[in-house]
């Protein structure tokens, strides 16, 4: 099988006790479940080998619960390097921002008018919190792009920050959904919560944004502000 044989190949590697290895794309071929296992299986056998192992990969999955540090590459130019919760939670750039993260971080154009950030089509208008403020001083009458992740929507109306979209599709996961929205121009947007909150298909609802959890980037440099 596909998973044997991918473990005689790491084997007849690892019996060579080199300095580094390289494994490129190693789990490409396996089924979903067998790959699953894997991933778990070569972090193991890392640990216990404690060798340098350079691991090439299309999979975000296995970069960021492999990896104890990533080099995203994008036409063989270096993007981001750190450990996987930055680019999470810090992506450099709005490559990194949409490469990283499922459900895909959602992103809007606008423009930052008097410390606020007014989304295009007067979708919505957000105050950043004082950190992000500062940052964003020298931006005043610029073109912004505003990442956000799908978790940081929070439910209920909000004295401002706030936003009413339409549900389309709801992706129930369990322990969570994923609710596919559109605003009334039609713009998408996918927002995550837990998965006992109940909600129904076609009903408009009000979300409000986390301060805390929003990305800015320059629409003219595509580069990180805040």
């Amino acid at each position: 099988s596909g998973g044997q044989r991918q473990r005689v190949a790491l084997g007849r590697a690892m019996v060579r006790k080199a300095g580094v290895f390289l494994l490129d794309e190693p789990l490409s071929n396996l089924d979903a479940k067998l790959r699953e296992h894997m991933r778990v299986e070569l972090v193991r056998l890392h640990k216990s080998l404690d060798t340098t192992t350079i691991y090439v990969t299309h999979d975000q999955t296995e970069a960021m619960t492999m990896a104890t540090k990533i080099v995203l590459l994008e036409d063989g130019k270096v993007q981001q390097v750190g450990v996987p919760s930055e680019f999470y939670d810090r992506p450099q750039n709005l490559f990194v921002a949409g490469f990283i993260g499922s459900p895909t971080m959602n992103v809007f154009h606008g423009q930052m008018e008097n410390d606020l950030f007014k989304a295009d089509d007067d979708l919505f208008t957000v105050e950043p919190n004082e950190q992000d403020k500062k940052k964003l001083q020298t931006y005043d009458g610029k073109r912004v792009v505003l990442g956000i992740r799908s978790e940081r929507f929070l439910a209920g109306k909000a004295p401002k920050n706030q936003i009413t979209v339409k549900i389309d599709v709801i992706e129930m996961l369990g322990k969570e959904q994923l609710l596919n929205c559109a605003f009334p121009n039609g713009k998408e947007c996918v927002i995550s919560e837990p998965g006992y909150f109940e909600y129904a298909i076609d009903e408009a609802h009000n979300f409000h944004l986390d301060t805390a959890g929003l990305h800015f980037f320059s629409e003219e440099t595509q580069e990180r502000i805040n």
